[in-house]
């Protein structure tokens, strides 16, 4: 059976069929299209498209799948092209956005460590200045005044 082929139509069923229904149906399909029965030259395909079909509405979750796909609206000619472009448009969309949450991690993160460098180096750094006698004014708002 095709992907597109519609189970019900197959086996000649309603879509309210029960699961009795459905044996019966294929049970009598079968018996007509089987290769060893009939001496039509595309028997062997039709069999096994009924045998698909009857696998497909003999499992519940299958089954439900299939009246999903065919509740959902159907696709005019020339949609796939227009469907496709626009799934391109939201691949870049999203791909956009990704980098920029990136982006905003990856600069939350050097900042972090620039933060960590910085008060790691900070009793380094006066010190130097100290000793060298550099940066009065650094060295004048670091200090702390007299209590």
């Amino acid at each position: 059976m095709t992907d597109t082929a519609d189970p019900y139509t197959v086996l000649g069923i309603d879509r309210g069929a029960d699961a009795d229904q459905i044996k019966r149906a294929f049970r009598r399909m079968i018996a007509r299209s089987h290769p060893d029965r009939s001496r039509d030259a595309d028997a062997a395909d039709r069999a096994a498209a009924i045998i698909s079909a009857y696998r497909t509405l003999s499992d519940p979750e299958r089954r439900r799948m299939v009246d999903r796909r065919r509740d959902r609206r159907p696709v005019p000619p020339g949609a796939e092209r227009r469907q496709t472009v626009r799934r391109a448009a939201d691949r870049a969309a999203l791909t956009r956005q990704r980098n920029f949450a990136m982006l905003v991690r990856d600069t939350a993160t050097a900042a972090i460590a620039v933060v960590l460098v910085a008060y790691l180096l900070a009793p380094d750094f006066r010190a130097y200045q100290r000793d060298h006698g550099d940066g009065r004014a650094i060295a004048a708002v670091t200090a702390r005044p007299e209590q």
